[in-house]
């Protein structure tokens, strides 16, 4: 028993190294050494009594052990569980000094961070103090100055007011002045253009005034606020519409000045046809003298013989039946028929129609689109249109092209030297030997019931021309010209349609980059930015000024010949040819009167009594009150009062006729003298007046009567009289003789005078 007691002390002992909170470590703890020996010594006592009463208790010993063997397997539990507690608290213990060192840290953390945030208030604190302090300065500032004109604060807001009003107003009254400038416009441009552009000219101008009032009406709709400002930017809206209008009308001027050129070039190509012997020798010292120089002049001359084969096509067609009942006359101005089928090509391609506008709008969308995906599709948009619009030019170019090539044939050695040397005399059916027939004229086309030209379609056996866009929407075969465009009958409408397009696509063109690519580019890229916008500006004057006014020129020459010549503007050439040649003979008849009147015979005749009571108050109300005369100098004056106005060889003459004396005064006789003489004048028949002058003329040495004269006696006579005449109308007379008398050489002065005519109808057809 004392072993075991002793086995427990040992125990206690082992343990009482580590504090783990049990029993046994209180025990241990709380028992001192003296404590210890007086607790043995009663142990011993204890044991001694024990063994006393052994002999009484050797009844209860075995219920003892049982009891002794049961603590100590208790001890030795509590023992088991007082190591794992130990080894828990050495693991808790780690933990804390753990957190102990992250809380050191977060601690001093915490205090970095609280020293820097007072660091940075204070700063903050003394900016804040100084910056208040200065915005009370300006605060100070801006109450003295508000206290000096808080007297005009009112009148400034209704000024304002005032200005926004005035704005709007100066806009509205600036479209106006912008109309007044466009009729301005096509008045300066109207004295600088041919005639036969004038209805191109007033469809542009209906264009652009349409246009203006869209523009007009956005800035109302911007003034009253009709739509919202968050959906629509006015701006931008009237800017784009301004720009656009602009760029249209520049376009459209643009394509008149080129027609005008190719108006000019076909001129130059007719007045060269007209004298062929004189062309025929130039091509010759060409193909001798082949230099530079030379070949460049043999390209005009040979573009000139192109014409001369196209034009001889076009007035005496020999492979097709004549437009008319008749032939036209061989000095039809075929100039003058291409510049008005170009100008009627143009008035269509102006003439903008709810197609036009819908591309607009289409276009417009279309670019709202694009800007809103990436910079790179906006890239890609600003090169990749213009490429698509050369692109479709090039494909017109080449096919018109073409189409010219097989409808005209080209110039040869042969043919150049066949071609006739003058207008006068040629039958139609001489052209068979002169010119080959045109390609397209070439093979043929087989009956509708020989089935061994039938194609396949769908397991259909069918005639080729029943596949045509003419037979399937209009039920009517096309002819052979047709047949040489995109869609046969409806090619040349398409190709119009398709340049119109392609014009309003490079005015909305340049408007984006304007409006658009201009600033984004010239920030985002700087100095490449500029020559990006450059290089575009340039592509588009390319395909402007080039590709579409060559494509509208072969356009012309493509639809407007051959099967498809233009009766109505071939009466309004024939007609303006009639009046052109009436004003011509109006004017040289003119100059034989004065001739006449000067030199043959001088007209009388009396004044009755109302003319010589007006002359005679009109005299009087300029004359001088004392001498009673008008000086020659106030004669046109006087001549306009009684509403009589005269040319200046008009006026030379009529002065002559009022009898001046040597100071170049007039007195009222001789004034009413040369008003009779006028009146006279203008009863006589033309064909007296220029017969007697003629007649005049050509007398012989010994006074005998001259019947007959030959064309350079009667050029002659022009010559000696050239201050009378212009040489203009001096060639158009003698040419318009020569052709009525079917180049004989000589004519009877009366058929001469009888080419004189007093109005457009009754002029030799």
């Amino acid at each position: 028993m004392k072993k075991f007691i002793f086995l427990l002390l040992v125990l206690g002992s082992t343990f009482g190294n580590d504090t783990s909170g049990s029993i046994l470590d209180q025990m241990d703890s709380s028992t001192s050494d003296a404590e210890y020996e007086e607790k043995l010594d009663n142990l011993e006592a204890t044991e001694t009594l024990g063994s006393s009463s052994e002999a009484s208790l050797v009844d209860t010993s075995q219920s003892a052990d049982d009891a002794s063997n049961g603590l100590i397997s208790e001890l030795l539990e509590m023992g088991v569980t007082n190591t794992e507690m130990s080894s828990e608290n050495v693991d808790l213990q780690s933990e804390y000094d753990l957190l102990q060192e992250q809380l050191a840290d977060a601690i001093g953390k915490a205090n970095t961070y609280r020293i820097d945030k007072e660091i940075k208030s204070n700063i903050l604190n003394r900016e804040i103090s100084s910056l208040d302090s200065y915005n009370h300065q300006l605060r100070q500032e801006e109450i003295g100055r508000s206290e000096e004109v808080s007297e005009a604060s009112d009148d400034d807001d209704d000024e304002l007011d005032e200005l926004e009003v005035s704005g709007t107003m100066i806009f509205v009254i600036g479209l106006g002045f912008l109309f007044l400038l466009l009729h301005g416009a096509r008045l300066v441009v109207g004295y600088n253009i041919d005639n036969f552009l004038s209805p191109a000219l007033y469809t542009l101008f209906v264009d652009i005034s349409i246009l203006l009032v869209i523009c007009t009406l956005t800035a109302l709709a911007s003034y009253f606020e009709i739509f919202d400002d968050d959906y629509l930017d006015y701006e931008i809206i009237i800017a784009g519409i301004a720009i656009f209008t602009f760029f249209w009308l520049v376009l459209g001027l643009w394509f008149i000045i080129a027609a005008q050129s190719f108006s000019t070039t076909w001129i130059r190509h007719e007045k060269a046809c007209q004298d062929m012997r004189a062309l025929t020798q130039i091509f010759q010292d060409a193909q001798i003298d082949m230099d530079g120089s030379a070949a460049k002049r043999m390209n005009s001359i040979m573009r000139s013989f192109h014409y001369a084969i196209m034009r001889q096509l076009f007035i005496c067609p020999t492979y097709l039946p004549p437009v008319t009942e008749s032939y036209l006359r061989t000095d039809f101005d075929l100039s003058e028929y291409l510049s008005r089928s170009l100008a009627s090509l143009l008035e269509e391609i102006f003439q903008l129609t709810w197609f036009g506008y819908s591309l607009i709008v289409i276009g417009i969308l279309i670019w709202r689109v694009i800007v809103t995906g990436d910079d790179q599709a906006e890239f890609l948009a600003l090169w990749a249109i213009p490429a698509v619009i050369i692109l479709i030019c090039l494909m017109i170019l080449i096919k018109l092209r073409s189409i010219y090539y097989k409808l005209v044939p080209e110039p040869t050695d042969q043919i150049i030297l066949n071609l006739p040397r003058d207008n006068f005399g040629r039958s139609p059916e001489m052209n068979e030997d002169i010119i080959p027939k045109p390609q397209y004229l070439r093979g043929h086309i087989y009956p509708k019931d020989r089935e061994i030209n039938f194609v396949n379609c769908c397991f259909i056996k069918l005639h080729p021309l029943k596949l045509t866009f003419s037979y399937i929407f209009a039920g009517s075969f096309p002819n052979r010209h047709e047949l040489l465009f995109w869609f046969d009958r409806y090619g040349v409408p398409f190709i119009i349609g398709v340049l119109q397009a392609i014009s309003i696509i490079l005015t909305l063109w340049i408007t984006v980059i304007i409006l658009y690519y201009a600033p984004v580019l010239q920030d985002n890229w700087d100095s490449l930015g500029i020559l990006l916008i450059g290089a575009a500006i340039i592509v588009y004057l390319f395909m402007a000024c080039y590709l579409v006014p060559e494509a509208i020129r072969y356009l012309t020459l493509a639809s407007k010949i051959e099967m498809k010549k233009d009766r109505k503007i071939i009466e309004e050439v024939i007609l303006h040819e009639k009046v052109e040649k009436a004003k011509m003979v109006v004017r040289v008849y003119r100059q034989f009167k004065m001739i006449y009147r000067e030199r043959v015979e001088e007209a009388k005749g009396q004044l009755d009594d109302n003319i010589r009571r007006f002359s005679n108050e009109i005299f009087f109300l300029i004359a001088d009150p004392d001498t009673k005369t008008v000086s020659i100098s106030q004669l046109e004056d006087l001549l306009s009062l009684c509403g009589v106005r005269l040319n200046e060889d008009e006026l030379r003459l009529f002065a002559k006729e009022c009898a001046p004396d040597n100071t170049n005064e007039i007195k009222l006789s001789g004034f009413q003298q040369a008003i009779a003489v006028l009146l006279a004048s203008a009863v006589l028949k033309p064909q007296i007046v220029v017969r007697a002058v003629l007649t005049q003329y050509f007398k012989s040495d010994k006074g005998e009567v001259v019947k007959d004269i030959t064309l350079e006696e009667l050029k002659q006579f022009f010559t000696d009289f050239g201050w009378h005449f212009t040489d203009e109308d001096v060639e158009d007379f003698l040419w318009e003789a020569r052709f009525l008398l079917e180049d004989v050489g000589s004519a009877n002065i009366v058929e001469i005078a009888g080419f004189i005519r007093n109005n457009v109808e009754s002029f030799p057809k």
